[in-house]
């Protein structure tokens, strides 16, 4: 398990958006403006190939070589599930289940991309083989996992 800080410079961020410093802040502390950043992150400082959709039924990141499934950690926590199992009413919990397991065997590399402290960012890779360990022995679980309890399951 590899470990990478950044310290982005938020005024800078701010200025090139034309929105105040807590504004910037506020955004880029939220997944799903941070994601698309999240990726071309992991590409530049982690040496691999972030995948575009772990959603298909049909994918397998086996066949890509060094790509990897880039995922943010936000103050709400890590969930890995398929967005199309995440929320109320989107599917039961046996079909979410399935799918975490699916997708923890699928996967081979992990980035986690803890954007809770923006501008301090911090990325964590993960072989799969440990992602799965973590899956199997329930430590991540459908509901996700909060920042605190993702640090010390990685320690």
């Amino acid at each position: 398990m590899k470990r990478k800080d950044l310290i982005l410079d938020a005024n800078a961020l701010a200025a090139a958006l034309e929105v105040g410093k807590s504004g910037a802040l506020a955004a880029m502390r939220n997944g799903r403006c941070s994601a698309w950043f999240a990726k071309l992150w992991a590409a530049k400082h982690c040496n691999v190939i972030p995948h575009d959709n772990t959603n298909n039924k049909d994918f397998n990141s086996w066949h890509l070589g060094s790509a990897a499934n880039v995922v943010a950690l936000t103050s709400s926590g890590l969930n890995i599930v398929r967005s199309g199992n995440k929320g109320k009413n989107r599917s039961n919990p046996d079909d979410a289940q399935e799918s975490l397991e699916r997708l923890a065997n699928r996967i081979t590399m992990w980035v986690v991309v803890d954007v809770t402290l923006f501008p301090h960012v911090t990325l964590v890779m993960i072989d799969g083989d440990e992602m799965r360990d973590f899956v199997q022995r329930g430590l991540i679980t459908i509901g996700g996992i909060k920042r605190n309890t993702f640090y010390k399951m990685i320690e």
